[in-house]
């Protein structure tokens, strides 16, 4: 099947919608040809890979490395280990931002809730707007600011 002929596919991915990986799910569709597809949130890159291993979804659209931090184990080893191959590779541009509810102010921040990838990308930053502030991970940055609104 040629991609103009494909369409509806299901694409996993780490949730919820709004996520960095579900953006970039998106790009993936676009650039592969793909309309209508579904996209289907998990809670984690390695459940969306598992959701592929077992035809749950057609593809997993999951981030192996940042360019920051480096590379993402648990995800490389799901791959390797459930058996699954890559179709393609898509590299993309995360920019990060630090959000608060109105009328917030830095100086009465009492922790930041964000995956571990993204805090770990952005430390030198956290440390100097948000010194001492404990950093509380979450499954993925848009399941942080869900937390905090």
């Amino acid at each position: 099947m040629t991609t103009s002929e494909e369409s509806g596919q299901r694409i996993g991915f780490l949730g919820p919608e709004g996520t960095f990986t579900h953006e970039t799910a998106e790009m993936a569709a676009e650039k592969l040809g793909w309309s209508g597809a579904t996209y289907l949130p998990y809670p984690t890159s390695v459940a969306a890979v598992a959701a592929a291993a077992r035809g749950e979804v057609d593809f997993a659209v999951v981030a192996d490395s940042t360019s920051l931090s480096g590379p993402m184990p648990d995800v490389a080893k799901a791959i390797e280990t459930e058996g699954v191959r890559r179709v393609d590779h898509i590299q993309r541009v995360c920019h990060y931002h630090l959000l608060t509810l109105p009328g917030a102010t830095a100086a009465g921040l009492t922790s930041i809730y964000s995956h571990a990838k993204a805090t770990g990308d952005c430390r030198a930053h956290l440390e100097r707007l948000a010194p001492g502030i404990p950093h509380l991970d979450t499954t993925s940055t848009g399941a942080g600011v869900r937390k905090v609104a």
